[in-house]
């Protein structure tokens, strides 16, 4: 054998090698690319599951403050009812029917203390008083 084959052989199995190593590189970064898409896709789960809590979580609570201003109404009408004197009324407003027609609102019954109608129709006598003692 002379040197040119021997440098021939030692080229091939330098050859060899390195496609062994290219080999094991490119196993190495496809096991490598695996794991990183699979973290990724944990990640993204794990962002998407948070998401929905989150948004779960912001609906409840917007709900639940929906229903807070609903009770704090419903409480401040009844005052207002108690205020007024209608609070017998309301149980059959409540149930459905209007409480404005059933109540004290709208109620053509004569009122048991002075309002403020009352106390526009007494000027009123004292008006007709005055313009008839001017036409005499």
């Amino acid at each position: 054998m002379n040197v040119i084959d021997k440098i021939k052989g030692l080229m091939e199995e330098v050859d060899t090698i390195h496609r062994k190593e290219e080999k094991q590189l490119t196993k190495a970064q496809e096991a490598d690319q695996w794991r990183f898409k699979q973290k990724q896709e944990k990640e993204l789960q794990d962002f998407l599951k948070r998401q929905k809590q989150e948004s779960f979580s912001f609906e409840s609570f917007q709900v639940e403050e929906k229903h807070n201003l609903k009770e704090r109404q419903t409480q401040e009408t009844l005052r207002e009812l108690r205020l007024f004197g209608t609070t017998s009324n309301w149980g059959a407003g409540a149930s459905g029917g209007s409480w404005a027609s059933s109540a004290g609102w709208n109620n053509q019954a004569a009122p048991s203390r002075t309002t403020v109608m009352n106390l526009w129709d007494t000027p009123q006598s004292n008006d007709n008083n005055i313009n008839n003692s001017m036409q005499s």
